[in-house]
């Protein structure tokens, strides 16, 4: 990333377009959710990449890339890995059944 500021004077990140809760027990509680881990979408912009791909509120996010998302945190520690244009495969669960889309990463806006 200090190379990227240096060379173009700002830095781009890694936008999945979601607004992210991790799901607690309060939460599996209050929504009656089957999972008490992973990353319930909280909202999904149609104009975002998590739309384009298919991801909707509701949503809950249980691995991207094979890698366990049990939590918002395991989420930004992964997008920061990754680069605007990235494809990711996004492992979700939807109305008690497990499904798997293909996104390709935004650049967050400013």
């Amino acid at each position: 990333m200090a190379r990227q500021l240096i060379a173009t004077g700002r830095a781009s990140h890694s936008f999945l377009g979601i607004y992210p809760l991790s799901v607690t027990p309060e939460l599996q509680q209050r929504f009656d959710l089957d999972l008490d881990s992973g990353i319930l979408i909280a909202d999904a912009e149609a104009d975002t990449p998590a739309g384009r791909a298919g991801l909707q509120q509701g949503d809950i996010i249980v691995g991207i890339d094979g890698q366990v998302m049990g939590q918002e945190s395991d989420l930004y520690r992964f997008l920061r890995g990754k680069k605007p244009g990235d494809t990711v495969a996004v492992r979700y669960v939807r109305d008690g059944s497990e499904a798997t889309t293909e996104v390709t990463l935004g650049e967050r806006p400013q």
